[in-house]
């Protein structure tokens, strides 16, 4: 994440923010391993505004679960070995 001059980790910006979002997109290198804290900690810090999705972008080998603190699976989408799942608020 680019903030004015300075970039900060999405984790630490996850952890900061005060702000609430319609979309947010997170596409991490396919060796990350913590695809699933980045959804939990978007979960639990409420992040998307009513109505907003979570996309996020992951490798086949490496699934996601269906639903996450207070988000819910609402689409999937494939393309090779990588996949690309939504999630909304329940």
């Amino acid at each position: 994440v680019k903030i004015g001059c300075h970039f900060m980790a999405v984790e630490l910006f996850l952890k900061r923010t005060k702000d609430r979002f319609d979309y947010i997109f997170f596409d991490p290198p396919f060796p990350y391993k913590y695809r699933l804290d980045l959804l939990k900690t978007a979960a639990k810090r409420e992040l998307l505004n009513d109505g907003g999705t979570i996309m996020i972008h992951y490798p086949e080998e490496d699934p996601l679960p269906d639903a996450i603190g207070n988000l819910v699976l609402t689409d999937k989408r494939v393309y090779g070995r990588s996949i690309v799942n939504f999630y909304k608020k329940k």
